[in-house]
């Protein structure tokens, strides 16, 4: 062929220059340099664990949210480069560090359910926690604690530990008999306020958890219903009717006012810039998460400068706390205002619940930093999270007056069960900022049951609700347009 030349290489060629492992005889193999790879991985795979530790020992001597990269490699005795060919950040570290903890813990809960009753897993569960606490008090508090400031790459991995934990106890639910008695809680909801409730135990240093672990196994029980019964009242839980829209619950951010000399006065102008850098930082840290949120972006954003934003607050952590006052302010407000409007304390639960959810809903961003975030910006945003909280406990006081005494349950629910309602209902509103994303559930309507059942009884309660539903849609039957002609 012309232009072309063809060689016919000849087999036996072929086979002698391949040897017998199939390799060109020339392409010799290297034992030094297989050797210098080996020793490469393994000296990063020690750099990582060196990191891992240091960033653990740090986070339990002190706390997680003040780390800085040159403490961990200081300790860890490797360069910040070094740091950086592991991790994008001193937060993905922390998330890694979790990871032996959490399967060490979910490790713990699946012997707990092993060899517990299927009815019985949610205390076991939560006894099995409390365990763990007792056991491991320094990882207990990163995983309960230290990961709810965080950051959304930790509080991401607290709840896919949850998440995880909680599908376990669902599968030994699952063998139960139909008609056990089971706790109405989800097991999602459940592990949540443990952990919180743990959380503040840990954080206080406390180490005498037995009583602690009774009473929260007292509270878990209050709710529980029969099989058929629990199953009839899944299915009946319903969004209910908002509450009149006279009730004003959304928060807006205030327009700019002017500042002409002798009209306006120093305090409304003062107050129109504090609020639109309140609504500002809340929607930048909804936004971008609370490490990237910075005062510049907060104050464009309010449509001011950085000595407005100095001139009212010291730093953008007192900015987010302001923030978090005002939702929890308002939220008081309505919920007061609802509850003052009936005359039974289960009825007026029942409206404090709804204007309670529905200020949330309408509230999302704000709701979001207060609750999905609730742990972001340090000890001057958290300072007052725990009086905010507690403040709420005033509508269950007057409950201790319908409680009765139930087979095995004391009359009336302990200071913990009191505890652990306000943060099943800050759980709940934490899983609804979180996921409203992406899914609307959970349903804030949970939030009367929640508070009800300890008091009154889980069937007690759950017969109420059934009625105050089918009054409530009656009721909207009766003011729709067919109605009225």
């Amino acid at each position: 062929m012309t232009g072309s030349i063809l060689i016919e290489e000849s087999p036996g060629r072929n086979a002698r220059e391949l040897g017998r492992s199939g390799q060109p005889r020339h392409a010799k193999r290297h034992p030094s340099r297989e050797r210098r790879a080996s020793g490469q991985a393994a000296r990063r795979a020690d750099q990582r664990e060196r990191l891992l530790a240091a960033i653990t020992q740090l986070a339990i001597e002190g706390s997680a949210h003040d780390l800085t990269v040159a403490q961990i490699v200081a300790l860890a005795g490797v360069s910040r480069p070094t740091f950086y060919e592991h991790f994008s950040d001193r937060e993905e570290c922390f998330v890694r560090a979790l990871e032996p903890a959490a399967e060490a813990l979910l490790s713990a809960l699946e012997t707990a359910l092993a060899s517990c009753e299927p009815q019985q897993a949610p205390s076991a569960a939560a006894a099995a926690l409390v365990d763990f606490a007792r056991a491991e008090p320094g990882l207990a508090r990163l995983l309960m604690s230290d990961s709810l400031a965080g950051g959304r790459p930790a509080l991401d991995a607290r709840d896919r530990l949850i998440e995880r934990a909680a599908q376990a106890i669902e599968r030994a639910l699952d063998r139960a008999t139909t008609d056990a008695s089971i706790s109405a809680i989800s097991p999602r909801l459940m592990l949540g306020v443990t952990s919180r409730l743990l959380a503040v135990r840990l954080d206080r240093g406390e180490e005498r958890l037995a009583d602690f672990q009774a009473e929260l196994c007292v509270w878990l029980q209050s709710y529980s219903l029969p099989g058929a019964r629990r199953r009839a009242r899944a299915r009946s839980i319903a969004p209910t009717e908002a509450p009149s829209p006279l009730i004003s619950a959304r928060l807006r951010p205030p327009p700019a006012l002017a500042h002409p000399p002798g009209r306006t006065t120093d305090a409304a102008f003062s107050e129109n810039q504090w609020l639109r850098i309140v609504f500002a930082t809340a929607a930048i840290v909804a936004r971008d998460g609370y490490a990237a949120a910075t005062v510049a972006e907060i104050t464009r954003v309010a449509g001011l400068d950085t000595r407005a934003f100095y001139r009212l607050f010291a730093c953008k952590e007192q900015a987010l706390a302001d923030a978090r006052e005002l939702m929890f302010g308002h939220a008081m407000a309505l919920t007061a205002g609802a509850f003052a409007t009936a005359e039974s304390w289960p009825e007026r639960v029942w409206e404090a619940s709804q204007a309670f959810a529905h200020c949330v809903e309408q509230n999302p961003t704000l709701a979001y930093v207060s609750f999905g975030e609730s742990h972001a910006g340090g000890p001057v945003a958290m300072a007052r999270l725990p009086q905010l909280i507690d403040a709420f406990t005033i509508f269950l006081q007057e409950g201790y007056r319908y409680a009765s005494p139930r087979p095995g349950s004391p009359a009336a629910p302990s200071p913990v069960a009191l505890e652990a309602i306000v943060t099943a209902v800050f759980e709940l509103c934490h899983l609804r900022s979180r996921r409203a994303a992406e899914q609307p559930e959970p349903q804030l309507h949970e939030l009367a049951f929640i508070c009800l059942a300890p008091f009154l009884g889980a069937t007690q309660a759950s017969d109420f609700l059934r009625r105050r539903r089918a009054d409530d849609v009656a009721s909207k039957a009766l003011r729709s347009p067919a109605a009225r002609r």
